[in-house]
């Protein structure tokens, strides 16, 4: 998997310890299924289910989908007020 991650993005995770955990969940709505990506900084609780994937100046840890694991990992600084991490698999844009 090939991660992109933007610069601004690079020096939040930095600033909040180096390393950014991205999760894949499944909801489910009237029209079918929907993969989201969430991204955080905080170590999660069940950080040893995560895969570590080589990123720039920081370590990137994700927990796939039953479907597989993207071809690409976007993830971009986003908010004006409240900045967050958000993250997009292959193009999708449903962040979370």
């Amino acid at each position: 998997m090939e991660v992109v991650i933007s610069d601004e993005a690079r020096a939040f995770v930095r600033e909040r310890g180096g390393a950014v955990f991205v999760k894949a969940n499944e909801r489910k709505c009237c029209g079918g299924a929907l993969v989201v990506l969430d991204a955080v900084t905080k170590t999660p609780r069940d950080a040893l289910s995560y895969v570590a994937y080589p990123a720039e100046g920081i370590d990137v840890f994700y927990r796939g989908h039953p479907r597989g694991v993207p071809t690409q990992l976007v993830i971009e600084l986003r908010g004006l007020i409240h900045r967050h991490l958000a993250a997009y698999k292959d193009g999708c844009v449903f962040p979370l």
